[in-house]
């Protein structure tokens, strides 16, 4: 089938139907979803088929050659190991961009870079993440090492540790967002994608359509190409953690807790510090961030900020002296940095 999908692509004979070519057209177009052509489809077809044999590796490269996108994505993401994935990106040809479309092999890079630094695998990961993301993720490291170092002071520690969980908010995204769910990197993520590794653990998928009147119908339909208990496992072996969007808030919101633990009760350092921690965490996840208002309410009551998140019974967007330093340490960085992140 492998050499029937490259037959139909190369064939003289080969148009795609319609007059419709490689590319998916805008939805506007097609309301019932995107078309693809024959090529397309056909990558689709024989990725598919490989990734429910188990052909893990070869169904990242058949979704790659075929521009699915999400789909190599996902493979990538959630299916393969990071060593696998790792060992299948050193073995793609490093080219110039393309002049038009998308430079898919950049992408998985990329997708790779981030990857590994979810997977604490820092060393590794600056080769494959584009500038100046690589020089971020150095200062990132720093700071976790000195967060760490028990010879240095409990504030220059303390220091550090907030200065971690800054980048973590600030530059999460780039430095280990996930391309598809739960951050949606792919999207900016400024939508939310939907989750293909919950879908092949359940079986399920939704639709979600609108009637006349715009009122939402949704619908569960069973996934057609079910995965095998192999895939399963590892898709439970590849979860994200957390399992929450924007999942690196939740890590920069720890992090800021370990400083926490080493501020003197009532200091404005530290009301400071958990009320930015409380802030990145409470839209993502509730019982966090009241386990976060505890601290407050515990060890932050004679601080000015404590006292105002205690008045209003959650926390206030209000600046203190650590987070007024990491914004224009921050700021002044990304600066620096500027004419590297322009040539990208």
């Amino acid at each position: 089938m492998a050499q029937a999908v490259e037959w139909l692509k190369s064939s003289p004979a080969y148009t795609a139907p319609g007059g419709v070519d490689e590319t998916w057209t805008d939805y506007d177009f097609f309301p019932e979803g995107y078309h693809w052509g024959w090529g397309q489809s056909s990558h689709g077809d024989l990725g598919g088929l490989r990734l429910v044999r188990g052909d893990f590796v070869q169904a990242l490269d058949t979704f790659l050659k075929g521009h699915l996108w999400n789909d190599a994505a996902f493979v990538a993401e959630r299916v393969l190991t990071a060593s696998e994935l790792k060992q299948y990106v050193d073995t793609l040809p490093r080219t110039e961009p393309p002049k038009e479309g998308e430079d898919y092999n950049a992408k998985l890079r990329y997708l790779l870079g981030r990857r590994l630094v979810r997977e604490d695998r820092y060393a590794e990961a600056a080769p494959y993440l584009p500038k100046p993301y690589d020089k971020v993720l150095e200062k990132y490291v720093k700071a976790l090492h000195d967060g760490a170092n028990e010879k240095l002071s409990k504030t220059e520690r303390a220091h550090a540790w907030f200065t971690a969980a800054w980048i973590a908010r600030y530059d999460g995204m780039e430095l280990m967002g996930t391309e598809l769910a739960p951050d949606a990197f792919a999207e900016s993520g400024e939508f939310e994608t939907p989750d293909i590794a919950k879908q092949r653990r359940s079986g399920v998928f939704q639709t979600i359509s609108y009637d006349k009147q715009g009122n939402e119908q949704k619908k569960n339909m069973a996934v057609v190409l079910k995965a095998s208990a192999k895939e399963i496992r590892r898709l439970n072996a590849n979860k994200i953690n957390p399992e929450i969007r924007f999942h690196y808030r939740m890590i920069a919101g720890a992090l800021a807790i370990k400083a926490a633990a080493l501020l003197p009760d009532n200091s404005e350092e530290l009301a400071d510090v958990v009320n930015e921690a409380g802030l990145w965490v409470k839209d993502r996840d509730e019982k966090t961030g009241n386990r976060y208002m505890q601290i407050i309410e515990r060890r932050c009551s004679k601080t000015e900020i404590g006292r105002a998140d205690i008045a209003k019974h959650w926390f206030v967007d209000q600046e203190g002296p650590w987070s007024k330093t990491e914004q224009e340490a921050y700021q002044a960085f990304h600066k620096e940095l500027e004419p590297a992140s322009s040539t990208q």
